[in-house]
C-alpha cells in the first residue's frame, strides 16, 4: 500500500494488530520497519509487514501453497485497520494499493502497480521490471495481490 503520508503511529498500529492476530501462530520476529508473522502452526507459510517511506508492503514467504482465501483475508484486514485508524484518529489517510515483482525491493517505490496500472503496461501476459531488466509474468501479481483489491479505492 502506498500511501501520500504515513505517519509512524499508524504503522505501528498495524504491526500489533498483525501480532495479535497471528500470535498464536508462533512468536513473531520483529526488526526496525519490519515484522514476520507465521501464519500457521506449520511454519511454511509467513508473512512479511515492512515499512518504507509512505508505504507498507507486505510479502507471503511460501514453502507450500497459500490459500487464496488467506491473501484475500490479509489485504481485506489492512484495509478495514486503516478505515479504522482513519475514524479512530479524525484524520484521512489516502493510499492506493499496488504490488510488484517477489523478488523486488520493496523500499524502492518505482515499479510498484496497480490494478489499473496491469491493462496498460502488460503485453501478452508479462510486464517489464526496470528493477531487474527483464519481463515478468502479470499472473504472479494479479493472483496474490490485486486480484482482491476492492473496486473502489482510496486514492490520492
Amino acid at each position: 500500500m502506498e500511501f501520500g503520508f504515513l505517519p509512524i503511529a499508524h504503522y505501528n498500529q498495524i504491526v500489533v494488530n498483525y501480532i495479535r492476530q497471528y500470535i498464536k501462530e508462533g512468536r513473531p520476529v520483529i526488526y526496525a520497519g519490519k515484522v514476520v508473522v507465521y501464519l500457521d502452526q506449520t511454519n511454511f507459510r509467513r508473512l512479511s509487514i515492512c515499512f518504507s517511506r509512505n508505504a507498507i508492503s507486505l510479502q507471503i514467504w511460501k514453502w507450500r501453497a497459500v490459500n487464496d482465501n488467506q491473501c484475500r483475508h490479509i489485504i481485506e484486514g489492512l484495509c478495514s485497520k486503516i478505515e479504522e485508524l482513519n475514524e479512530k484518529l479524525l484524520n484521512k489517510l489516502d493510499y492506493k494499493i499496488k504490488a510488484k515483482c517477489s523478488n523486488g525491493d520493496y523500499c524502492r517505490g518505482d515499479n510498484r502497480l496497480t490494478y489499473g496500472d496491469m491493462s496498460t503496461v502488460c503485453e501478452g501476459g508479462k510486464y517489464r521490471c526496470e528493477e531487474h531488466k527483464c519481463n515478468h509474468n502479470n499472473k504472479d501479481l494479479i493472483d496474490t495481490w490485486l486480484k482482491h483489491v476492492p473496486v473502489v479505492s482510496i486514492g490520492f
